[in-house]
């Protein structure tokens, strides 16, 4: 939670919410442990086994379920005093160190995977980064637009640069040109691009239809959407299978023996292998289409697999870059370079297959109506 005490004063607090209901089992299976042990004492009290291990096994229990519960952590950002005091504690602060803000030299939004207990979950941290000590770590969200917002008002509210890498290559913008749109930039730089030329062998299109421009992006092709790493990623549960395969004595099974060890290791190799190449083949076969008002960009892509949409008020739209890699938070890599248009609530990218001078044209040519 991110709260402001006047005009000079931040502070992230993180603690509470649904860790409460998370650390309340352990909270009360240690109780009970505690009291459990405790009146074995009393009514045994001759007992050869002491309560000792059950009273102490108790408390870990019930005070890791404390600290879950009532642990409560902060960072507040005092501009006027030129500080950064990050604290914890059990409901109130109880330990505290300050550092001094200009210590930092910019705010960084990433992305990355975090796995425990075979669970995966993909986060974008925000950060203060300092080049002579120790980065501060101040949010986690799940979801990247809410990373992105976070983001942009801490490095205003500091005055330091924001470096993205949450979709792959680093976008930086400095401090004033957070939550500017690519309208609001043109009008202050005065620098508008011109529709560009088509260059030759240029296979995207558009068209003028009333007040709409229509672009047509065909597919990128398999050959352009395939790398080394996924053919491995994909051969892999092919080899797993056939060597499982070789090691079974066939000739030995019946028939439903058989049946049932054909569609066991169907599932057991099919779906992952359809989890690995269905994004790849569906971005290898979409068609996309920008369709772009004076209100609105629309970004239709559509595939025999899915069709997806996205809409970006035109006023909104901040972003507009070439980007290598990136995955939208869905938890697979784009390979190759592909377009971003991003707002504060909403992100999509195409092109993924294009060759870099066809989405530098594609990017320009949007940018330009755009601003104009």
């Amino acid at each position: 939670m991110t709260s402001y005490d006047g005009d000079d004063r931040l502070e992230i607090k993180t603690g509470g919410g649904f860790l409460m209901l998370f650390g309340l089992p352990f909270l009360i299976a240690g109780l009970a442990v505690i009291v459990d042990s405790q009146t074995v004492a009393l009514k045994n009290p001759g007992a050869h086994q002491s309560p000792l291990f059950a009273f102490l096994f108790g408390a870990v229990f019930a005070g890791v379920g404390a600290v879950i519960m009532f642990g409560r952590a902060g960072t507040i950002i005092d501009r006027r005093e030129g500080t950064i005091t990050t604290w914890w504690g059990l409901l109130v602060p109880m330990r505290s160190k300050t550092r001094p803000l200009n210590e930092f030299s910019k705010v960084t939004l990433g992305r990355e995977v975090r796995r425990s207990n075979k669970r995966t979950r993909v986060v974008f941290p925000v950060r203060l980064v300092s080049p002579r000590s120790a980065n501060l770590n101040l949010e986690e969200p799940q979801n990247v637009e809410k990373a992105r917002q976070k983001a942009e008002r801490i490095a205003k509210f500091v005055g330091l640069p924001l470096v993205d890498t949450s979709h792959g290559s680093p976008i930086v913008r400095q401090a004033h040109e957070l939550d500017e749109s690519l309208r609001e930039r043109a009008r202050r730089t005065g620098v508008r691009p011109e529709v560009p030329k088509t260059p030759a062998g240029v296979r995207s299109s558009y068209r003028i239809e009333g007040e709409t421009l229509v672009m047509e992006i065909p597919p990128g092709g398999l050959g352009r959407m395939l790398s080394f790493p996924l053919v491995v990623a994909g051969a892999a549960p092919l080899i797993a299978g056939l060597m499982f395969f070789n090691g079974v004595g066939l000739g030995d099974m019946n028939g439903q023996m058989m049946s049932f060890l054909l569609v066991a290791s169907g599932a057991i190799v099919g779906i992952p292998l359809l989890t690995i190449v269905a994004p790849t083949l569906h971005r290898a076969w979409q068609r996309t289409t920008l369709e772009l008002t004076s209100h609105t960009l629309t970004v239709t892509s559509r595939s025999p697999l899915y069709r997806s949409t996205t809409r970006i008020p035109a006023d909104e739209l901040e972003e507009l870059e070439i980007i290598f890699g990136g995955d939208m938070g869905r938890g697979w890599g784009r390979p190759g370079h592909s377009i971003l248009a991003r707002s504060d609530h909403a992100s999509v990218q195409f092109g993924e297959g294009l060759p870099m001078e066809e989405l530098r044209w594609v990017r320009d040519v949007v940018h330009s109506v755009v601003t104009s």
